[in-house]
């Protein structure tokens, strides 16, 4: 022992020892050092593969003349997901995005180049056509009814810069494209973690939706619409923030000019929201419901003309037995076509009861035909989409406790949301071909209130 020491003490230039825990610490954040390192080398990587592609595609517009506008769409649809931080700073999201964005470029081709025609896209073809021939006239003269009519101008103004089925279907993906964004926002303001919104926008690889959003649809500027006015309504009523009103009205209202009875859900949309924030501030949503008052009265009074025919189905109703209606319509289409993929529902209006069960069966049908009835290959794929529909329902079904609990308000108006256009779309659905379409613009609200039913993990103190 070196003189001047007590017994038991060390020497002063002694390196201590490191403890465990210590050691656990350090490799620890080696390994989360090494994780950053990949992300960003990936990021960095895709983010040049992109890059390099959409440089392909403005080359190749210089050089194709007879396509010139599509190849810029699609420059400009690749470049979408990067315009977004929350999107770009997430590389599981960013991945998704470009998985969507990279099956829906390859039904693209598959259905201009090649005329792959997996079903009949009988309205997307008319469209087209429709649109086609409304470039060669004058923009003045063009009649913006209440219906398919308002989008095929919307197209039209499209095709005035270049005219080609090519450019129609680039201009749906460039929409769907904007929404999956919008959805993505949405997602983080209902309080989603991060790491699970791409878990919401795996609806985006749902095959109906890569078929449907790939074509000249009215669908996809129908799920921007309906994502815009999804989004002011979530921030309206989580953040309290009423400048978002400034894009709901104008967002559900437009959505509503694209199809007759959708404006009548426009009206229970806004009538809802208002609703739900009246219970969070009475005060501030009184200013706010005569601000909606003023400005929607005042686009019903300059569109008079236009809007007139919107409620023509609404009119129908009241004016007549409803039950009649609905039978009357419902008939009518299975009668046009006879499709083989028909409900087949027995209609009973005798008594209350009986209507109610009617009203329940045309409903569980649209949710949930064919059930297990398979007859043909095809059919495999509406049993396998309507059994998705019936794990989604009850995950969120066992997890309502827990969203009461938590007071999740944005999560349930998104929940009553989808009801109540499914329901709509319920009404004038017949066969579940048709029913797969319309399920397009709900399937992502579905999934996004899953997803954001799931309680979160409680946080774990550290273990020393």
């Amino acid at each position: 022992m070196k003189p001047g020491l007590r017994p038991g003490r060390r020497a002063s230039h002694q390196k201590p020892s490191l403890k465990p825990c210590a050691i656990i610490e350090v490799g620890q954040n080696m390994q989360s050092v090494r994780s950053i390192a990949a992300q960003l080398f990936y990021q960095h990587s895709l983010a040049s593969a992109v890059a390099g592609i959409t440089s392909l595609a403005l080359l190749a517009a210089l050089t194709n003349a007879d396509q010139w506008f599509g190849w810029i769409l699609v420059g400009l649809t690749l470049m979408v997901p990067l315009a977004s931080h929350e999107i770009r700073s997430e590389y599981r999201l960013l991945s998704t995005f470009y998985m969507v964005l990279a099956s829906q470029q390859l039904m693209v081709i598959a259905l201009t180049f090649m005329d792959f025609r997996p079903i009949d896209l009988w309205d997307a073809t008319y469209f087209d056509s429709l649109a086609s021939s409304f470039s060669y006239n004058d923009s003045s003269s063009l009649t913006w009814e209440v219906g398919y009519v308002f989008y095929v101008n919307i197209l039209s103004l499209v095709y005035k810069l270049n005219d080609r089925l090519f450019v129609g279907a680039e201009f749906s993906v460039l929409l769907v494209t904007v929404s999956q964004v919008v959805i993505a926002h949405i997602a983080i303001t209902m309080g989603i973690p991060r790491h699970r919104v791409w878990w919401v926008c795996l609806s985006g690889l749902i095959p109906a939706s890569i078929l449907f959003f790939s074509t000249p649809y009215r669908e996809a500027l129908q799920l921007l619409l309906l994502a815009l006015a999804i989004l002011g309504a979530t921030k309206l009523i989580i953040e309290r923030d009423r400048v978002w009103i400034v894009l709901l009205v104008p967002a559900i209202i437009f959505f509503g000019c694209l199809h007759k009875a959708l404006m009548v859900y426009a009206g229970v949309f806004i009538s809802l929201t208002m609703c739900w924030f009246v219970c969070i501030d009475y005060r501030r949503s009184t200013r706010m419901g005569a601000m909606v008052l003023v400005v929607t009265g005042s686009v019903f009074y300059a569109w008079n003309p236009v809007l007139s025919s919107a409620f023509e189905p609404l009119v129908a109703l009241f004016n007549g037995d409803v039950v009649e209606q609905i039978t009357f319509y419902r008939e009518r289409m299975v009668d046009w076509g006879n499709p083989r993929t028909s409900y087949g529902i027995i209609y009973d209006w005798s008594t209350p009861v009986a209507t109610l069960m009617t009203l329940t069966n045309i409903y569980l049908h649209y949710l949930f035909a064919p059930w297990f009835g398979i007859e043909r290959w095809v059919d495999v794929y509406a049993v396998a989409e309507s059994w998705m529909r019936i794990i989604l329902l009850a995950g969120i079904a066992v997890n309502t406790p827990d969203i009461l609990r938590e007071r999740k308000g944005g999560v349930i108006v998104i929940f009553l949301l989808y009801l109540g256009l499914t329901a709509l779309w319920a009404v004038g659905t017949t066969n579940y071909g048709q029913g797969i379409r319309h399920h397009v613009l709900t399937n992502w609200m579905l999934v996004m209130v899953a997803v954001a039913s799931i309680p979160s993990l409680p946080k774990t103190a550290d273990r020393r």
